[in-house]
């Protein structure tokens, strides 16, 4: 086991502070059309039907959702953390090499689609047998959610990849689930499709998937909503949206913040034909504040999440949040071929760890222990041998890739990569 933090040989550097606004709830809107995030409001816990194919099948019978994580009895659980499910992505699309030919030497003929599929499927299998393994062991550490740090499609909601994030992890995958929102779900796609719809449609799903969240336990989040009314000369009424849809939870003492793209990305999208609507993203930072702030006051351990961890690594106002509020790690994705503690950052030396994404394999199974430990594990889905579990067993610098026929390696102790006393 590898117990506490090094510090980082990486430098640091500074980045303009952005001003920020504060919501507390995240508001229902009517609308003629209902997005799918509300038809998922009962398709958190759904069952995984009989694969006629290696694309999957869809599942159009929805259970209920899962109960709330119980904060009472034993404080152990593990949370899987993942990024980058990206439909429809492949290591070819990350660019030409070794990777890459292994790909299409692997799955000669496939397309992107079904590679996208087929990666995602093996990563959404692993974790409901990690739960119901985890649901059977003695010390009764479950797996209570999975938290997917941003880039859950390839274009938003512009080629039908947003339904394919559904199917997979909203339908099939039997935990809780907490997304996050990547650049590629919503900031590379502004201005690149009519009215901006493929945009304005993944911002109002995700705001309605956190309202579906505050339903099954307290959730905060950054945003709001207000109606402008117009007169006769302009019959239309203008829908603002406002704030970067970041969000926390607790479970048991340990306090989770989706940030999405990163704190202090901001932009206005507009959609001026027919529907009239402004979604204002504003930077998170302010917001961050008060809720860690809360977050200390009430005694939690604070894990952060974010799509793009590197702002973490070069904005000094960043590291000091990190330091002012004791946050014990950040959780990331967005580089595709990192999958490690990528830095540690600021003064207090907290880790930010990188997770890969699906078409690679990897993720990390967290376990938090006795309200004040953190067992990382480096967990990979081999991607050209039938999605083969393996773990890191190495030290913390180097990498020893072991195969593993069950999940009982998680207690062994021996390929724990990463031990830290939580803050």
């Amino acid at each position: 086991m590898k117990v506490g933090a090094e510090v980082s040989q990486k430098g640091e550097g500074t980045m303009k502070e952005d001003a920020s606004i504060s919501g507390r709830r995240c508001w229902n809107r009517a609308a003629n059309n209902v997005p799918f995030f509300i038809l998922l409001a009962v398709s958190l816990l759904a069952a995984c039907g009989e694969r006629n194919d290696v694309e999957g099948t869809t599942n159009d019978e929805q259970e209920e959702p899962p109960a709330v994580p119980n904060s009472a009895g034993n404080t152990d659980f593990f949370m899987a953390i993942l990024s980058d499910p990206q439909f429809y992505w492949t290591n070819c699309k990350d660019g030409s090499g070794p990777l890459c030919d292994a790909e299409n030497a692997a799955y000669p003929g496939y397309s992107s689609e079904s590679l996208s599929r087929l990666y995602n499927y093996r990563i959404v299998k692993v974790l409901n047998d990690a739960k119901i393994f985890l649901g059977d062991y003695p010390i009764q550490a479950h797996l209570e959610g999975a938290i997917i740090n941003g880039d859950l499609t390839e274009f938003g909601d512009k080629d039908g990849s947003r339904a394919e994030f559904q199917n997979y992890y909203l339908n099939q995958l039997k935990m809780t689930v907490f997304p996050g929102l990547g650049n590629h779900d919503y900031q590379n796609n502004v201005d690149d499709c009519f009215n901006n719809d493929c945009v304005f449609d993944m911002l109002w799903n995700f705001r309605n998937w956190i309202q579906t969240l505050q339903k099954l336990l307290p959730v905060t989040c950054d945003y709001t909503e207000w109606i402008d009314r117009t007169g006769f000369f302009d019959p239309c009424d203008y829908y603002n949206y406002q704030g970067s849809l970041s969000y926390s939870w607790d479970i048991r003492n340990i306090h989770f913040v989706q940030l999405n793209n990163h704190p202090k990305y901001a932009r206005t999208i507009r959609r001026p034909y027919y529907y009239c609507d402004n979604f204002y993203i504003y930077p998170s930072v302010e917001w961050l504040k008060s809720d860690l702030k809360a977050a200390r006051d009430a005694g939690k351990h604070i894990i952060l999440n974010v799509h793009d961890g590197y702002e973490f690594y070069k904005d000094t106002e960043l590291q000091n949040i990190l330091d002012d509020y004791n946050v014990s790690a950040v959780f990331s994705g967005h580089y595709h071929d990192e999958f490690r503690r990528y830095a540690v950052v600021g003064n207090t030396h907290v880790p930010v760890f990188m997770s890969g994404a699906a078409h690679c394999g990897t993720f990390f199974l967290v376990w938090f222990q006795n309200s004040v430990l953190m067992s990382v594990y480096k967990i990979k889905l081999d991607p050209f041998d039938g999605g083969k579990i393996m773990v890191d067993c190495g030290d913390t610098y180097t990498e020893s890739w072991e195969s593993q026929e069950n999940w009982h390696f998680l207690f062994n102790g021996r390929c724990t990569k990463y031990m830290y006393q939580m803050k």
